[in-house]
């Protein structure tokens, strides 16, 4: 990264499809994007289903598939229903937790 940002700082960039678009063209920068979007929507989705179905059958003995198809559907209906507000409180909820499992961490 700290080998493009004296570029970025030159040309007044702030990120790599704004530069793709000056560089070459509008329809890269948009290919660009979509190929990020798509490889990491599709790796960090299948890894947080994955491991929600593998918490599900090793707590309440569910199969994996009924698990994994259980957790999209949920999460659709909540993201759906509840919006960006709903968004908001789950990611508030989850930091909270992630950050008092550190703390606890610290003082193991």
């Amino acid at each position: 990264g700290w080998l493009f940002v004296p570029i970025y700082l030159r040309a007044q960039l702030a990120t790599l499809p704004e530069y793709l678009e000056r560089r070459f063209s509008r329809r890269l920068r948009s290919l660009f994007s979509l190929v990020t979007l798509f490889i990491y929507v599709f790796t960090k989705l299948s890894v947080s289903v994955f491991s929600g179905a593998t918490v599900l059958h090793s707590v309440f003995g569910w199969p994996h598939f009924a698990a994994a198809a259980g957790l999209v559907v949920l999460t659709a209906v909540y993201t759906a229903l509840g919006g960006l507000a709903a968004v908001i409180l789950t990611d508030m909820a989850q930091s909270m937790v992630m950050l008092t499992g550190a703390m606890c961490m610290t003082f193991i």
